[in-house]
């Protein structure tokens, strides 16, 4: 870097070890957005995002797509093409997209796509069956012969906002295989080493709802989700989302557990019974929200 702040050279290390440097009048970073964020904090390029005083730029409003999807299933009479999937094989509905809105009169920000679309199947758990199919097993492989070529999704992808809790920086700890700190992403979360962020998330390190010998504070979060109202220093208002419509009870025991004797707590496990007991005490607040059935611990 020069007098004036502008990079003049670059250099890479191979994984050998050998350093390679070559000078350069101008330095273009050509990554995925989520290493030029890494190499620019490497680098030490810009002012690296603070969310505690909320100042700096670089990592900061970290943000990505939302996808939303409904799966359809047919007879054997409407034909689907899911081994290879072509862009035009579909429609798109754009008229909610968000360069297409003013939102002041639509009354909200954001927006997006929603469409039915014949992309091409993932391996494995990418292939769709049809409600009821088991999740493994030579029962699994018959409903993905009878679904695979008769079903296909319409997929709602909308705008994912920014919030000053999703942001990147560089892990403390962890590093790669050249010794560089990883990137690590925050996103509206209680970071990594369970310290959360002072004034903005709580920490989950010596929390005493997360240590309470009654867990049932604890599961109502997960399930029903929480917020903290704005205030004038910090208008926007923080919350953390529900997860009944996403977790099993048996998901949400495991994660609790976890969390209850992690970054040096130390408290009782949870069971997918007590989680029962509180989802069906909630139920009336939380119609909307299912159970999901259960997916085996190794399988897909």
């Amino acid at each position: 870097m020069n007098w004036r702040g502008r990079f003049t050279a670059s250099s890479c290390r191979a994984v050998e070890g050998d350093h390679h440097g070559a000078p350069a009048d101008l330095v273009v970073l050509c990554a995925f957005s989520l290493f030029n964020v890494h190499l620019m904090l490497l680098s030490g390029i810009g002012k690296p995002y603070d969310p505690v005083a909320d100042v700096g730029a670089v990592g900061r409003n970290y943000s990505y797509q939302n996808l939303n999807r409904v799966t359809l299933f047919f007879d054997d009479s409407v034909q689907a093409n899911g081994f290879i999937g072509i862009g035009g094989g579909g429609t798109t509905f754009d008229d909610l997209n968000g360069n297409q809105l003013d939102s002041a009169k639509a009354g909200f920000v954001g927006g997006g796509v929603i469409w039915a679309r014949q992309p091409g199947s993932g391996p494995i758990r990418g292939i769709a069956t049809a409600p009821g199919v088991p999740n493994w097993g030579s029962a699994w492989k018959q409903g993905v012969k009878d679904a695979f070529r008769h079903s296909f999704y319409y997929e709602v992808q909308d705008a994912c906002m920014s919030y000053r809790s999703n942001y990147l920086d560089l892990d403390p700890t962890y590093r790669d295989a050249f010794g560089r700190p990883l990137l690590r992403m925050s996103a509206a979360c209680h970071r990594t080493d369970g310290l959360g962020s002072p004034k903005v998330l709580p920490k989950m390190a010596g929390n005493s709802t997360v240590l309470s010998d009654d867990p049932n504070s604890l599961i109502s979060v997960v399930l029903a989700g929480s917020s903290l109202p704005g205030i004038a220093a910090a208008p926007s208002p923080l919350g953390m989302p529900g997860f009944a419509w996403r977790l099993s009870n048996d998901e949400v025991a495991q994660l609790l557990t976890f969390i209850r004797n992690s970054w040096g707590n130390q408290a009782s496990s949870v069971s997918a019974a007590e989680v029962g007991r509180v989802r069906a005490a909630l139920a009336e607040f939380i119609p909307s929200q299912r159970q999901p059935r259960n997916r085996p611990a190794n399988g897909p």
